[in-house]
């Protein structure tokens, strides 16, 4: 697919996974046409009479299944296969190329032992690394924090992009402490950016108003 994208082939034939992997990067690669049905993923062992080694296979994935670590890890490589959006990818492209150089130094400031890059892909999903990014709710900035989340982290102007970064790395830290302790350590990165946007309701059960449960995952 790097030859068809660097123009040196016209075409070629490859897995609907790896294509749709490659328009995150390259939103021009379009499918001409399906050459086959779906096929499932299998694995090979040798006839040679020992069963040991698909036994084994067997109980790995039985294993995986029952815990959900397949799920997990199907949703964590290819769960958002299927929503590639060829103008949006275009627009974070764009704004990759234009507008992340000047907002790196920011994020590598203020990431600490949050990984930067995750980070920055924060904050473009909070605001499309807009400063003076405005909800209808009335979130404001980079950050999109509220105006009460803001006074309690000290930020003065919230479309600052400085001060909004800083807080909200300090808030996303402040989820993260507070994600219950079933969850692993190394696994609430990833659960502390829905609680900042949902709270911690939503994976600790507290009832809705309604009576209703709020547990999500």
């Amino acid at each position: 697919m790097e030859d068809v994208i660097e123009g040196k082939l016209d075409y070629t034939i490859a897995d609907s996974v790896a294509i749709s992997l490659f328009q995150r990067v390259h939103p021009e690669l379009a499918v001409a046409l399906d050459i086959t049905d779906e096929q499932p993923v299998t694995w090979f062992s040798p006839l040679d009479g020992d069963n040991t080694l698909s036994a084994a296979l067997l109980d790995f994935f039985n294993e995986m299944n029952e815990d959900g670590t397949l799920a997990r890890i199907e949703e964590k490589y290819l769960g958002h296969g299927d929503d590639f959006d060829y103008v949006d990818t275009r627009t974070f492209l764009r704004a990759v190329d234009a507008v992340l150089p000047q907002l790196k130094p920011l994020f590598e400031k203020y990431a600490e032992e949050i990984d930067w890059r995750l980070l920055a892909a924060i904050a473009y999903q909070e605001s499309h690394w807009d400063a003076q990014a405005t909800s209808p709710t009335g979130v404001r900035g980079m950050m999109m924090l509220t105006k009460n989340t803001a006074q309690s982290l000290g930020i003065t102007d919230r479309t600052d992009a400085e001060q909004s970064i800083s807080g909200g790395v300090r808030y996303l830290q402040d989820m993260m402490s507070k994600v219950p302790e079933s969850v692993p350590e190394n696994e609430r990165i990833w659960f502390a950016p829905r609680c900042v946007q949902y709270g911690l309701c939503a994976y600790a059960g507290c009832p809705r108003p309604d009576g209703k449960n709020q547990r999500e995952s």
